[in-house]
């Protein structure tokens, strides 16, 4: 019996595209003997959306405008709820950061890669070289600096 799979691409990272050729290159390579793989693209609104399209649309970033292959998902948690695991292929909040990870949690649907929480520390520097440091591992010398200390400081 094959496992259901979602491979989730795009996002409105700034990394979008990058995503989307990761994402091509590992559909092309997914064991479809073992795997029915559903494609799940998300655009630079963040809407979710099925894309039965071709892939090579999805490495050129051409997928959002192949109308007729893209279908909007309302509900991504009811939607989750119908297969077996989740393969994010997503860069900056939502791949990095733990959010799309806390939408799996919630949906109680497996995926691949790190938790919520640990996505969400490694996404925040400064709180990982604490935690790290915490612990006696060496991170490099670094300088903590926001924007919010930065337009507070004296700028002379």
């Amino acid at each position: 019996m094959k496992l259901k799979m979602l491979v989730f691409f795009g996002s409105s990272s700034t990394e979008h595209e990058i995503s989307c050729r990761s994402a091509a290159n590992i559909l092309q390579n997914i064991d479809t003997s073992k795997y029915d793989v559903t494609k799940i693209g998300i655009d630079k609104n963040d809407e979710f959306y099925i894309y039965s399209g071709d892939i090579e649309k999805i490495k050129q970033n051409k997928w959002l405008k192949d109308e007729k292959n893209k279908y909007r998902i309302t509900n991504i948690i009811d939607f989750l709820r119908n297969y077996d695991v989740a393969f994010p292929i997503l860069h900056g909040k939502y791949g990095e950061g733990g959010k799309i990870q806390k939408i799996f949690e919630l949906a109680n649907i497996k995926y691949i890669g790190c938790s919520s929480l640990e996505s969400s520390v490694a996404m925040n520097k400064l709180l990982c070289k604490k935690l790290v440091s915490s612990i006696n591992i060496d991170v490099v010398d670094y300088v903590d600096i926001s924007k919010e200390k930065y337009e507070n400081s004296d700028k002379k």
